[in-house]
């Protein structure tokens, strides 16, 4: 009986294999590109938006400011260094009408669509690249998390796997132009994008590496070549290049604490159950002959993926942007190469089921909201201004926004693009004014004890406004109000702010729910229509 049924199941399977006949790659795109689609879809669904630079890329895309108009910045650095990836989001803003909202959920899904769609096409088979990104969700917590940020890297990211896949090919001429134009093409894109264009230097090291010297030497020149492209497309290539040497050396040459640095510059964690499970193909494929564990040192996407994952170890940026990229190319291919030589999947009831199973289990590891960490979001917005009990805690046209926190500047400057006020903590700290900076670093030496902020409240003027994500004690000269369920905003009292005021001038007038002197019309407008833009993309869908 068992026996006849197992036979049934077989011819059913089998008869299922010759009904899709040759169409069953098209059919594993068509189950992949859903898959993928269906990802960050369901994930913002939940109302969840990042909370980073992904935020103020959306904001500066629907306006023309320079960032020394929003932010306090030293002159030398008021330089925008991922200028295409701001024209891109200015045309789709004025072709489309499109706004902050629009923009920001137009990175999340189209980026995770770039890199991972680029990946699945460089990938020998689409479901090799999704069976890499599941193991990924599964020993590496942060995986999903960075590819769904909406942020410019990615497209770095997509580039890094183009020239991976390029110059692995053992038939790379080098005397043909085509490898050279298409590397400098799309690395002139990623300079132009996204900017960071000295972390590429890492592929070319891979190779080294690897021992492709000649291939190393013919990278460094296309990266060259394509910095220099990329800087003059920005419209100020002196002032890109300048930017993109002083500032990472601005920022690493500080000695601090790793609690005073940003998450992508603290130390990384080693993934082991990651690196375990690649020790287990490793071996797995020695044993079936399919290669020795000797050309790994041979293999530069290996190389890339371990200078990223030791590197990372101190810097969290080089494994996130480099060292996972290229484990998670490596898997795809290393999974590949079991499919080849896996008898079992050759029976069509194992290799339908399989599939299914892979991307089934990649939608689940991405999209569940364990613990709300992704609906938890929605409760966390940024002020409404134009509540008529803060009409005396608005910040007026040309204040300064003091916070001891970056999630002020990011969550404010996208309800707000607009506004004609200026955060004196924006988006880098080391590219502060210097006494600005001292001040900061010491809130948060000191866990932002409220003596900290004396320099600061001395230089307060009275239509400035000090913002933070608690109820600071101790902060003398001070008085505060609860302004959101995670805001305070702080301003002088009113013996200090009279002292400080000039005798020349009158007060500032009181603002009222419907005249906000900092809000530009259309955002009063919104406030009033229920669609503040700080509610998150998909809050109204």
């Amino acid at each position: 009986m068992n026996d006849q049924t197992a036979v049934d199941t077989d011819n059913f399977w089998t008869k299922i294999e010759a009904a899709l006949g040759g169409r069953e790659k098209s059919l594993a795109w068509l189950l992949v590109l859903i898959c993928l689609f269906y990802i960050p879809v369901k994930i913002t669904s939940y109302g969840w938006m990042p909370q980073d630079d992904a935020l103020r890329h959306a904001a500066h895309g629907v306006n023309e400011k320079t960032w020394g108009e929003v932010i306090l910045v030293r002159p030398e650095f008021d330089v925008d260094h991922n200028p295409g990836w701001h024209s891109i989001l200015r045309f789709l803003h004025r072709s489309f009408d499109l706004n902050q909202d629009d923009l920001l959920l137009l990175s999340i899904i189209g980026l995770y669509l770039l890199f991972n769609i680029t990946g699945a096409i460089l990938s020998p088979r689409p479901l090799a690249w999704v069976a890499a990104l599941a193991v990924l969700a599964v020993s590496d917590l942060a995986a999903t998390y960075r590819v769904i940020i909406g942020r410019p890297y990615l497209v770095s990211c997509s580039v890094a796997l183009i020239l991976l896949a390029l110059w692995t090919r053992q038939k790379l001429d080098l005397k043909s132009w085509r490898p050279w134009v298409a590397s400098i093409a799309v690395l002139t894109l990623a300079v132009w994008i996204h900017g960071s264009w000295y972390l590429f230097l890492l592929m070319p090291l891979a190779f080294f590496l690897a021992g492709q010297g000649r291939r190393a030497g013919a990278l460094v020149v296309c990266l060259v070549a394509a910095t220099l492209l990329g800087a003059l497309m920005s419209g100020h290539p002196l002032d890109f290049l300048r930017f993109h040497v002083q500032a990472p050396l601005e920022i690493f040459s500080e000695m601090r604490v790793n609690r005073q640095l940003v998450s992508e510059f603290q130390p990384g964690n080693t993934v082991v159950v990651l690196v375990l499970f690649c020790a287990v193909i490793a071996i797995l494929l020695q044993r079936k002959g399919r290669f020795k564990l000797a050309d790994l040192a041979t293999d530069p996407v290996f190389m890339l993926a371990v200078t990223g994952w030791l590197l990372g170890i101190m810097v969290n940026r080089f494994w996130g942007e480099w060292g996972r990229v290229a484990i998670t190319f490596w898997l795809a291919l290393r999974i590949s190469d079991l499919i080849d030589m896996s008898a079992s999947l050759r029976l069509p009831r194992v290799r339908y089921c399989l599939a299914l199973f892979v991307c089934v289990a990649l939608v689940f590891l991405s999209t569940h909201d364990e613990r709300g960490r992704y609906s938890e979001r929605v409760m966390d917005e940024a002020i409404h201004f134009n509540d008529p009990r803060l009409a005396d805690w608005v910040p007026r046209p040309d204040s300064l926004i003091y916070s001891n926190t970056m999630l002020v500047f990011y969550m404010h400057y996208f309800a707000y693009p607009h506004a004609t006020w200026k955060y004196v903590v924006g988006f880098e700290s080391s590219l502060m004014p210097e006494d600005d900076l001292q001040v900061l670093r010491n809130l948060h030496y000191n866990y932002s004890y409220g003596k900290e902020f004396a320099p600061w409240v001395k230089k307060m003027r009275p239509q400035d406004r000090l913002i933070t994500r608690s109820l600071i004690p101790g902060v003398d000269g001070i008085e505060w109000i609860q302004a959101s369920r995670n805001f305070y905003i702080g301003k002088l009292k009113p013996s200090l702010a009279n002292a400080s005021a000039p005798t020349t001038l009158s007060a500032p007038p009181a603002v009222n729910a419907s005249e906000s002197l900092a809000l530009p019309e259309s955002e009063q407008k919104l406030e009033q229509e229920g669609q503040c833009s700080h509610e998150g993309p998909c809050t109204h869908d």
